[in-house]
């Protein structure tokens, strides 16, 4: 859909309400600790370390779409991030998301 949309010209909107742009788990935490491996890094480790509810198949599959997302540059077609915290603002920076490109609109 992002592909089909930026094909048009239709400027797209992204709001960060979970980690997917930097974390194949979408939670930035593993082996119960906060975890930045695949932020700016490469997103097999999330196979390496289970991720996704301790499984390496549902692991690799999360890598697979991300390193997808990566490869097609699919967060680099979203014309602007809307981040709903200081620390959402930092993930998309950190995720190589210009920060011209990032509103932070907190939420009360």
């Amino acid at each position: 859909m992002v592909d089909e949309l930026a094909r048009r010209r239709v400027p797209i909107v992204l709001t960060l309400h979970d980690w997917k742009i930097a974390c194949p788990a979408y939670t930035l935490f593993t082996e119960g600790a906060p975890c930045r491996r695949c932020v700016g890094g490469s997103v097999a480790n999330a196979v390496r370390h289970r991720c996704v509810k301790g499984s390496v198949a549902a692991s690799a599959i999360a890598t697979a779409e991300a390193a997808l997302a990566r490869q097609r540059d699919t967060y680099g077609k979203i014309e602007r991030f809307i981040a709903p915290s200081r620390f959402a603002v930092d993930v998309a920076r950190m995720s190589g998301v210009e920060p011209r490109r990032i509103a932070h609109v907190p939420n009360s």
